[in-house]
This record gives structure tokens, sequence and C-alpha cells, in this order.
């Protein structure tokens, strides 16, 4: 009996070790976030209006968690899935409510605060626009 636990129970690790370490093999063909100084500048104010009252003015978290620095867990995931979640769960006082555009430009200026460099590509507006992309470069 004990025997068939641990070889269902081996089954179950073994398939939760290849969606562990699967997910992180596909973000590396991901291609960097594309953004424009212009719209993380635009972000920067989405971000002070509708996130800083949580996460801090700097992104160092205060009510909720930094959105930058080690402890910041987007970093090199995919860009669509992080958009997805900002849309479906973000502000905490008015869940839902952010446009496309408000998204993607307060990511931009997360990008930015976490290192990333501005270029002349626009970051996409949409979830399923940023799909080749990952949060990160």
């Amino acid at each position: 009996m004990f025997h068939g636990f641990l070889k269902a129970a081996g089954s179950k690790v073994a398939a939760l070790s290849l969606v562990i370490f699967a997910a992180p093999l596909a973000a590396q063909d991901l291609q960097p976030l594309p953004f424009t100084k212009a719209q993380s500048i635009g972000g920067g104010a989405n971000y002070q209006n509708l996130c800083a009252a949580c996460h801090g003015a700097q992104l160092e978290g205060f009510a909720a968690p930094p959105l930058s620095g080690d402890t910041f867990g987007w970093l090199d995931r995919p860009a669509s899935e992080y958009h997805a979640y900002l849309q479906a769960t973000m502000p905490a006082n008015a869940i839902g409510t952010l446009t496309d555009a408000q998204v993607s430009t307060i990511m931009a200026f997360m990008a930015e605060q976490n290192g990333m460099t501005p270029g002349d590509t626009p970051i996409p507006l949409t979830a399923a626009e940023l799909e080749p992309f990952k949060f990160g470069q």
C-alpha cells in the first residue's frame, strides 16, 4: 500500500516538475518587452494615480507587495500574463476598471523602474499582442 502511494506521489511530483521547469524554458523563447520613454512617462502618471497608494510611490511596497527588486516575481515571465493579471485584479479599490492602454503604460513605467531600457518600439496594448514578449530585457 505504501509503495502504491509512493508510486502515485512520484508521478505527481514528476508531472509538477515538468510544469515548473517547462515555464522558464518557454520564457527563454520570448522577446524582450518593447516600450518607449513616452509610454514610461505616461505610465508613471497612471501608476501614481492608480497604484502608488498601495504599492508605494517608488514601487517599494506599502499596503501591497513591492513591484521592483528581488521580490518582484514577474521579471522574465510572459508580459501577456502580467497584463491580464493587472487588468483582472487591479486596482484594489476598482477591480477590473483599467483599460488596455493604462495597463500597458503602467507596465512600461514598471519596466523602466526595474532597469529595462526604453527604445523606439511602443509596447503593445493588449494581452494578446503581448504574447511574444517577456516582462524583462
